[in-house]
């Protein structure tokens, strides 16, 4: 198993997604040979946080300055200024749905985490249980040794009461009760080692239980930090949809006033044109005025 450095984490995330697979903690654990979930967690979140900000950098834009003439070019700019608002909107509906789309993710990393580790419980309570088994049937082993024993050593005592000219038959019981104690200490010797290694797995299970609970709680404060960044991300779009409403209003107010413009600019040309009938109506009159005053002058001079 490969040492968990937060090189070996990076290294084994891009090979993955070199190869098309999402480098998942689970995924990562398996590309590294193993390790600890809580060992890998942190130098996971910060490959991560790295690599979010660097995609945040290269994304940023420079928006166009909006600048024209009030009427015509102000409409423009409202215009352009929605268009912004618009693009502005699509961002957060995209940032939220990559906010969800990440709340699952973590969601599913979790539980794979969790069901490794399940399956890793399950694995030492298995081995767990075979060393009590085992403990147990070494145990009774050295029960019904000792109880031989006991019973040889009585023979012999009995034998060597009733007749000491049974030497050979006193020695094999002697032997026999030799034999009995060293498997008696054998025995003894299996069970201390496996007391030591049941220990051992019971220490190791609640290490595994720890980090469980552990990575049962980080799973939780992800989910609620993911929860208050959709909540916000979802106001945002609410501000955003009222800004698309509030254009929309704003260009029918717009296309109402050019509507207005255009009648009023007609009610105009109608006016001047009025005008200019209503000039060369006077201007013939003041000439018919004047050839009549002409025409009376010389009439006066006739008479005279």
């Amino acid at each position: 198993m490969a040492k968990v450095t937060q090189e070996a984490v990076v290294a084994a995330a891009e090979k993955l997604i070199s190869e098309g697979k999402k480098p998942t903690q689970t995924a990562i654990r398996e590309v590294l040979g193993g390790g600890s979930f809580s060992t890998i967690n942190p130098l996971y979140q910060a490959w991560r946080d790295s690599a979010e900000e660097s995609k945040s950098m290269a994304d940023v834009e420079m928006p166009e300055r909006l600048t024209q003439h009030f009427l015509e070019v102000g409409g423009r700019t409202w215009a352009l200024a929605m268009e912004e608002a618009q693009a502005g909107h699509e961002g957060v509906r995209k940032e939220l749905l990559q906010a969800h789309a990440d709340v699952e993710a973590a969601k599913q990393e979790t539980q794979d985490m969790v069901e490794v580790l399940e399956t890793d419980i399950a694995s030492r309570d298995d081995r767990i249980e075979a060393l009590q088994s085992q403990i147990d049937t070494k145990t009774q082993e050295l029960a019904a040794l000792n109880e031989r024993a006991i019973k040889a050593e009585r023979d012999l005592a009995a034998s060597t009461v009733r007749a000491e000219g049974q030497t050979d038959r006193a020695e094999r019981a002697e032997k026999i009760a030799e034999r009995a104690e060293k498997t008696a200490e054998k025995l003894q010797g299996d069970l201390a080692t496996l007391s030591e290694r049941l220990e051992a797995a019971k220490t190791e299970l609640s290490e595994t239980k720890a980090e469980l609970t552990r990575t049962i709680s980080d799973r939780d404060h992800a989910l609620k930090s993911e929860t208050a960044t959709a909540k916000r991300l979802e106001k945002e779009e609410a501000k955003s949809e009222k800004l698309q409403s509030e254009r929309d209003t704003a260009l029918a107010d717009l296309a109402t006033a050019r509507s207005d413009l255009s009648a009023a600019r007609a009610e105009r040309t109608q006016a001047d044109q009025k005008r200019k009938d209503i000039e060369a109506e006077l201007a013939q009159l003041k000439k018919s005025i004047t050839d009549t005053n002409e025409g009376a002058t010389e009439g006066k001079q006739t008479t005279k």
